[in-house]
């Protein structure tokens, strides 16, 4: 070789020069295994967690304990007049949500990739909610306000005093086709996107709590438990109690947000209206109305998300990272 000639060499594989992985993202993954998986991870996580979708809509559309006490009470009641179906009305509208929810992360994933660096870890985490939250909810409206409808199926079957949502609307049978054509018949094209303001406040606001919440604590317990154990996944169970933690604190936040919500989709009425509805008929309880079902939910679906999402990336991780990855 000639003296002045320079040697060229392959680049180092990454498992050669990298330090193992804390923070997995779109450029360490496949994204076509990555969206395949998020799908199928976006399906179960709505078959865990809807019921408390069903309990949270009874709780905020009714009158302050005229069908349901609590959300105990109202789990054992929807159980005794209809069974495990009575949690699941409107189940399968509901999961179109579930490609809104692998647009959510998407969203989220391209967003922080785009602005990591250019400013604060906390900011980059806040703006990413924000942008995965507006996009995902605008095509996610329509079915909310239809899938409101279809919670309520069967609560006719309770004690009298039911809830004033149902009969009065003269839908008929609370069937998809008849919801349908109730909200276009009675509100037009505008009525399947009643309730976009506090729809974006309630998710926007949630999930720019859920993930700036949850690095916080996420780092918090990180450096303080001591969990080193090779049998232990320590990475997954820190992320999972910090995902549930990060979404109790969220949505209770938020409780009444989501009140005003429900009653603007479910009655056809604009913020003011709703709020003044919800005075009017529980005073200020109103502001708790739902926050059990709905703070369960927060930390159901924190932990089932945070974990869940954390594995999904971790199989979605190129040949040459896997060695890297963290669990």
């Amino acid at each position: 070789m000639n003296a002045n000639s320079v040697a060229v060499t392959d680049p180092p594989h990454p498992t050669e020069t990298s330090e193992r992985i804390k923070t997995i993202t779109l450029d360490h993954m496949t994204y076509g295994k990555f969206l395949t998986y998020q799908l199928a991870f976006g399906f179960m996580t709505r078959v865990i967690l809807y019921p408390s979708e069903v309990l949270r809509t009874r709780l905020q559309i009714q009158r302050m304990g005229s069908v349901y006490q609590s959300g105990m009470d109202a789990f054992i009641k929807v159980y005794r007049t209809e069974g495990i179906r009575g949690y699941y009305g409107g189940f399968l509208v509901h999961q179109y949500q579930t490609l809104s929810g692998t647009l959510y992360i998407s969203v989220y994933e391209s967003v922080r990739h785009s602005i990591h660096g250019q400013t604060s870890y906390l900011v980059c985490q806040a703006a990413s909610g924000l942008a995965a939250s507006l996009a995902s909810q605008t095509i996610q409206l329509p079915v909310t306000n239809i899938t409101q409808f279809l919670q309520l199926r069967g609560v006719s079957k309770g004690p009298s005093g039911i809830i004033s949502a149902e009969r009065p609307l003269g839908m008929g049978d609370l069937v998809f086709r008849n919801v349908v054509a109730f909200i276009w018949r009675t509100r037009g094209l505008r009525g399947f996107f009643r309730g976009l303001v506090p729809t974006i406040l309630l998710f926007g606001s949630t999930s720019v709590l859920f993930w700036v919440n949850y690095d916080i604590i996420y780092g918090t317990v990180d450096n303080l438990v001591d969990l080193r154990n090779d049998y232990i996944p320590r990475d997954l169970i820190l992320r999972s109690a910090s995902g549930a933690a990060s979404g109790v604190i969220g949505n209770f936040v938020v409780t009444p947000l989501d009140a005003v919500r429900s009653n603007t989709q479910v009655y056809g009425i604009g913020v003011r209206e709703a709020v003044a509805h919800l005075v009017k008929q529980d005073g200020v309880y109103w502001v708790s109305k739902g926050v059990g079902p709905w703070v369960l939910r927060g930390g159901l679906f924190g932990g089932v998300l945070s974990v869940g999402y954390e594995i999904v990336k971790r199989l979605s991780v190129k040949d040459e990272y896997k060695p890297l990855i963290i669990w």
